[in-house]
């Protein structure tokens, strides 16, 4: 089990300095320095089809469960994510609070030993940072929890904070990763890493569609 623990410990600092290097040379004065987050760039992608989209005084609001749905659909059985947060329960898990956003969606599992979660919150412009940060925050914290469960800490490693326009979306997927632990915790790592992936691409696909939308 020690072992399993310290190789686990090696592919997170491995991973983390994957994505640290190239921020600690790229970080000027005033920005910060976030090795967790990827920012998409805020080009608008067309897609094969388009989205319903909620109307707001012309904002061209995404309907979260539309997201939700085409996230399920790419992901299929390997979504495990069941139950819904409310609004106080997210500020609760994560410290964001209902003043820093426009709407969101927050879902994780209720078995409390599985950790697969997705949240997409629209956030109000002059909060990105602040949100940002608390999202890291908890990220950070979830890798304390689960550094001596090797199978959990291998989602948390794998687990992606992305930008997309005014969106910010934590992913930490994978489903089943019995198989890939007989293999090594490198496998389950893998596995979590490509299912937050394609994760990712699809809210971003359906957010741009949505955007293209309602210009």
């Amino acid at each position: 089990m020690r072992t399993r623990i310290v190789t686990m410990t090696l592919i997170l600092a491995m991973t983390l300095w994957v994505f640290a290097a190239p921020m600690l040379t790229g970080c000027g004065e005033g920005e910060i320095f976030n090795s967790n987050t990827n920012s998409v760039e805020n080009v608008r992608r067309s897609g094969e089809k388009g989205i319903k989209i909620q109307e707001n005084a012309g904002s061209g609001y995404i309907l979260m469960d539309m997201i939700r749905e085409e996230v399920v659909g790419i992901l299929g059985d390997n979504y495990w994510p069941d139950k819904l947060l409310t609004k106080e329960e997210l500020e609760t898990e994560t410290g964001i609070g209902e003043n820093l956003y426009e709407e969101f969606l927050a879902e994780k599992q209720k078995v409390e030993t599985d950790i697969d979660m997705m949240i997409i919150i629209k956030v109000k412009p002059e909060h990105m940072a602040e949100v940002e940060m608390l999202l890291n925050g908890y990220r950070d914290s979830l890798l304390v929890k689960y550094r001596e469960r090797p199978q959990e800490l291998g989602k948390a490693v794998a687990s992606r904070i992305e930008i997309i326009d005014q969106y910010i979306c934590f992913v930490q997927l994978g489903a089943d990763t019995t198989a890939a632990a007989e293999s090594g915790d490198e496998d389950v790592l893998n596995q979590c890493q490509q299912e937050n992936e394609r994760a990712v691409d699809m809210i971003e696909r359906t957010i741009y569609d949505a955007l293209l939308s309602s210009d």
